[in-house]
């Protein structure tokens, strides 16, 4: 599939996630239980064209030790996995290009498109270990636009709640050096087979439905 498909597909897969949200949430995200073995997902992801996203089997889930980030004794091992979850991010916005027959350097000219929006959207897959005190998760994430013409981007970063403070955004972040148009299709099938509670089986990208 072309980058602007790749795009379309993410952007129904949140869409379907983000109807999940409680009536009248003023949120722009939804996360998501979902019921299927964490070693099982850990291994498919694993085995998948991103995989190496996944931090190496018995790295730390801690921060680089401070006063800030004491050490967790969490590591990202099968033996801690507990949980699965799906989450969605999507916001709109006000629809805006450069205007091609405008000036080649800066300052450009804006051409505006008044009562369009472009749109952003996000799907994560969150792998969640325990030591039965603390509590981490790895994150690997697909982000897209309606304005950006590439592919879809993939990341992984990792989020431990007893982290959480004021300007506190995650840490161990990685992001490949490109994402290809064979780790995007793989990350939503195994998404979508995770959000429609399908075996996760091949990492094709199946229809919603």
């Amino acid at each position: 599939m072309s980058p602007v498909q790749q795009s379309r597909q993410l952007k129904e897969l949140a869409d379907a996630i983000l109807a999940r949200k409680p009536p009248g949430s003023p949120l722009a995200f939804v996360h998501c239980s979902v019921e299927v073995d964490p070693v099982q997902l850990e291994k498919v992801i694993r085995q998948s064209s991103f995989g190496s996203l996944l931090l190496c089997r018995g790295a730390s889930l801690s921060a680089p030790q401070s006063d800030y980030y004491p050490d967790l004794n969490l590591f990202a091992s099968t033996q801690f996995l507990c949980a699965v979850e799906l989450s969605a991010w999507g916001r709109e916005y006000d629809k805006y290009r450069v205007d091609p027959k405008g000036p080649s350097v800066p300052p450009y000219r804006i051409k505006d498109y008044p009562g369009q929006k472009d749109w952003a959207r996000q799907v994560d897959i969150r792998l969640w270990y325990s030591n039965g005190t603390e509590e981490a998760c790895q994150v690997i994430t697909l982000f897209g636009a309606s304005d950006y013409r590439g592919l879809p981007q993939l990341s992984r970063d990792v989020i431990a709640p007893a982290y959480a403070e004021t300007g506190y955004e995650g840490h161990n972040q990685k992001c490949p050096a490109r994402t290809s148009a064979r780790q995007v299709s793989e990350f939503l099938g195994i998404a979508t087979n995770l959000f429609l509670g399908r075996s996760l089986g091949s990492p094709g990208a199946p229809e919603l439905g």
